[in-house]
């Protein structure tokens, strides 16, 4: 492609792709550039006999979308139609069209889901049927490539890996056991001594936002994100966004329900299926004959919420509130860390797969309420776990400052109180700072030892539970529980304490 010929195509391909030009002002772009092109070839035709005006303008396209094809920047996509109801998404194809209506039933005994799958527009007096939504996957297998043919790209991903520690501090996630530990199809290690091959590990996340944009009304609309990190490429380049991986943006209005995200996750786990087991050949910059490439999922990576519907367990105030022991809601004081049994994989499996495949809705929701546990398209990867790869909600709990919370509310761990074991009540450093702070625990448990029953309700819940714990009761549940555990508290009659 001749330079005068590849400049204006970047130019317009940056104004759209980087800078959000619509396809209509970029038309306009393209226009003006092949016009001054040729206004251009034709006053230098008295100088250079050589131009031909007529073909050098033909060769600058008229609409962007040319533009980008050309320049190979358009994203390689499976197209589904995804029903409105269900989430059940068809394949969109030529040699096999989707059906009119949703053919999806969750259990052998329900009702077929039935949902228009189609819907028409008259067009120049013409009626044309269209997806009814339409819902695009990126190629993993296509971005990987496209990320191999940067010559220093591989070498990094291939080598940093490698050069952690198992042992000592843990400054990156490849100080982790479970990726280091993680096996390959052939039962060895993964991503450890891998020969020749390329063997890349990434990080999932799920999250939703209102396209609308936030109101006090609430969220009305939203679309959600599902996108990869390549966890072989150092942290300072791991999080760029041109390294990120969109792997698809579920259309809105409404979020997928629960399970309901299992059937957009579908061709995303096909994918990784296919580059964990057989892998892809595919040329690299520093590979030109080409090398097998293989991919794995690791850790699950989003808030509270989300992380437990892509992992298939329940609430975290549910019955089994827990997504990596065996302790029950009743079990939530114990605060005795052996006593916390880890998760079984293998159970875990099996309660999810008797979930899958329930005869009806009603025994899946006895399942469900008993194990709280449920399918989830990850498990058909053979080496992942939800209880060993999710993760718990660290950008809520490190960045938003919950922990902090937690610390200095919750437990009392603040520069306003003397150091001690944390067992007993401790006294302010300050005495005067002591106000009627109903988020404070000592002011919660001097209103039990002096005050009525209302004014120990009146307090934060964050504090109650502080002073139950404090006294040696159960500190779960929701604050009406707390303060009828701390009524029905009786004090020794020979302990006399005073304010401060």
């Amino acid at each position: 492609m001749e330079p005068f010929v590849s400049i204006p195509l970047l130019l317009v391909a940056t104004a759209h792709l980087l800078c959000h030009l619509s396809i209509d002002h970029c038309s306009f772009v393209l226009a003006c550039l092949r016009a001054t092109i040729t206004a251009t070839a034709k006053a230098a035709i008295s100088v250079a006999s050589s131009f031909d005006p007529t073909s050098l303008s033909k060769s600058i396209p008229s609409d962007v979308r040319t533009v980008i094809e050309r320049l190979d920047l358009a994203p390689v996509t499976r197209s589904f139609v995804c029903c409105l109801k269900c989430f059940t998404c068809h394949p969109i194809t030529q040699d096999a069209p989707y059906p009119d209506r949703c053919t999806h039933k969750e259990t052998p005994s329900s009702s077929c889901c039935n949902h228009p799958l189609r819907k028409t527009k008259l067009i120049k007096g013409r009626q044309k049927s269209f997806p009814v939504r339409r819902y695009l996957v990126h190629s993993l297998k296509d971005w990987i490539s496209k990320l191999l043919n940067q010559p220093e790209v591989e070498r990094v991903m291939d080598e940093y890996p490698m050069s952690g520690e198992a042992s000592g501090d843990v400054d990156d996630i490849w100080g982790a056991k479970a990726l280091r530990d993680l096996k390959g199809p052939d039962g060895k290690p993964f991503v450890i001594n891998c020969g020749k091959e390329g063997r890349y590990v990434f990080s999932i996340c799920f999250d939703g936002l209102n396209y609308d944009g936030n109101k006090h009304g609430g969220r009305k609309a939203s679309v959600c994100a599902i996108y990869l990190v390549c966890l072989n490429l150092p942290p300072q380049l791991r999080y760029k966004f041109q390294n990120l991986f969109l792997a698809a943006v579920v259309p809105g209005p409404g979020e997928p329900s629960l399970h309901q995200i299992n059937h957009v996750l579908v061709p995303l786990v096909d994918d990784l299926l296919e580059l964990y087991i057989d892998g892809v050949t595919i040329r690299t910059a520093n590979h030109q004959n080409g090398r097998l490439v293989r991919s794995a999922l690791g850790p699950l990576v989003s808030d509270l919420l989300a992380a437990r519907q892509m992992a298939g367990f329940s609430s975290h105030s549910s019955k089994t509130f827990c997504p990596h022991c065996s302790l029950t809601l009743d079990e939530i004081s114990n605060t005795d860390k052996s006593t916390w049994g880890p998760k079984n994989p293998e159970l875990l499996k099996a309660q999810a797969q008797a979930w899958r495949n329930a005869e009806s809705e009603a025994v899946r929701d006895d399942l469900w309420k008993t194990n709280g546990v449920r399918w989830t398209e990850l498990q058909r990867l053979p080496y992942w776990e939800p209880s060993k790869f999710m993760t718990i909600d660290p950008m809520h709990l490190l960045y938003l400052g919950n922990l902090q919370r937690h610390c200095r509310k919750v437990w009392g761990m603040d520069d306003k109180h003397m150091d001690g074991v944390g067992i007993t009540h401790d006294q302010l450093i300050d005495p005067s700072q002591y106000l009627i702070d109903k988020g404070s625990p000592e002011a919660a448990m001097d209103a039990l030892k002096f005050g009525t029953n209302s004014e120990v309700a009146s307090f934060h819940l964050s504090a109650l539970k502080q002073v139950c714990r404090n006294l040696g009761l159960h500190f779960g549940g929701k604050k009406k529980a707390l303060v009828n555990a701390l009524k029905g508290y009786v004090r020794c009659p020979f302990v006399r304490m005073t304010r401060y």
